[in-house]
């Protein structure tokens, strides 16, 4: 089971990436409003996000995701200290194709792991359709540890041909007083053959060890709304975004999958989904069936209601599982969300009989460039009898153009 301090590294980093995918998404506010992350008992949070943008000859970009925790007994408890999870600027000048980004950041691009550090990342790209990035830095040792006195640097190359392809190539090593502790080769190609047709491919190598990382391929056909995807992936858990629901933290495990899943609006505020996938775990055999359907309550997606069932087949892991979440903008900039899930094992054993997970938050704006959102996590896992968790997060954002 994923840790208390790993859940609140994830969420608070997922935070960060859904919220620039926040318009195109039907999700629930399920790492935004409910960044809730769960942590030793009795605690609370609070978490501050800002971003600062100018336009001119340079566009400057800043952003600082700071959270800070309070405990019954605080030295005992790192977490209660806080800690920045992100703080940096970025500076691009869009006609020379050049940017640079410095302070904590996660540099996420191409095919390695996404990476944590203290540190900077350049990047330059030609009118030919080449990319460069180029970073360095110290990284930050996970579970609010702080950071090490480690270096690390790397470098991703990418070119676009013929406007149907992309290939890319990205390398990362890691240091340890002077001596090579790690390093990582990542090799990415895409391309779109037809207007209605993709196909992608991924995949990671840890140079020491002389293993597979991490892959993925995928060929998708799609009609720009609808799509059928087929897609392998092998999965490996320290890679994943620490688990933010019960059937994420279910599905945390070492895996190759092979799988079909496809996309239909049936409707138009009506989209159904389905995914099913042949699994491989510890080089045994297992299967995946999810079946999804969501009705926007409103042209714009604001408000939601959907469902979820789930069969999953694995050797010692079998278990049945439905969600369901509501999604309700209320008056006076006021909004409400909704969650829950319940997973039912085939073996329970002595852990009982079901597992259940609800969420319930509030998301308030009193102006157009604030957020105040707040929720409160309940339930009851193979790890834990009952957990109960919460978050307050206060979001502001300034413009100047």
């Amino acid at each position: 089971m994923v840790s208390a301090r790993a859940r609140l590294v994830g969420a608070a980093t997922a935070a960060a990436l859904w919220a620039a995918a926040e318009t195109g998404s039907a999700e629930p506010y399920r790492l935004r409003a409910d960044v809730f992350a769960q942590a030793p008992d009795p605690s609370a949070f609070v978490m501050l996000q800002a971003a600062a943008h100018e336009r001119g000859l340079l566009l400057v970009d800043a952003e600082a995701m700071v959270w800070t925790g309070a405990a019954v007994d605080p030295q005992g408890d790192p977490e209660a200290q806080g800690e920045a999870i992100l703080a940096s600027v970025r500076i691009r000048d869009p006609e020379r194709g050049l940017g640079l980004r410095f302070g904590r950041l996660i540099y996420a691009a191409g095919a390695v792991r996404p990476l944590r550090l203290d540190g900077a990342v350049a990047s330059v790209s030609t009118p030919i359709g080449m990319k460069a990035d180029v970073f360095a830095g110290i990284p930050v040792q996970p579970r609010f540890q702080g950071r090490s006195f480690d270096w690390l640097a790397g470098a991703r190359l990418s070119q676009e041909i013929g406007g149907v392809a992309t290939i890319g190539a990205s390398y990362w090593q890691e240091r340890d007083e002077g001596r090579l502790a790690r390093s990582e080769l990542g090799l990415e190609a895409s391309a779109t053959p037809h207007k209605h047709f993709a196909i992608s491919s991924t995949g990671a190598v840890d140079l020491d060890r002389l293993g597979l990382v991490q892959a993925r391929f995928s060929a998708m056909l799609h009609d720009g709304m609808n799509r059928l995807e087929l897609f392998g992936a092998r999965r490996t858990p320290s890679l994943l975004l620490p688990a933010t629901s019960l059937f994420a933290a279910l599905g945390s495990y070492d895996a190759g999958e092979i799988g079909l899943t496809g996309f239909y609006r049936v409707a138009p505020r009506l989209d159904l989904g389905a995914t099913a996938t042949v699994d491989l775990a510890s080089d045994r055999p297992g299967a995946t069936q999810t079946a999804r359907a969501e009705l926007r309550l409103d042209d714009e997606g604001r408000g939601a209601l959907g469902a979820e069932a789930r069969r999953v087949s694995m050797p010692g892991h079998s278990w049945t599982g439905a969600r369901a979440w509501l999604r309700l903008p209320l008056a006076y900039g006021l909004g409400a969300v909704t969650e829950a899930e319940v997973a039912i094992p085939d073996d329970p054993g002595d852990r009982g009989p079901a597992w259940p997970w609800v969420l319930a938050g509030l998301r308030y704006l009193p102006v157009e460039l604030l957020e105040i959102a707040a929720a409160v996590e309940v339930s009851s896992t193979p790890a834990y009898s009952s957990s109960v968790g919460g978050l307050l997060r206060v979001s502001g954002t300034w413009s100047s153009r």
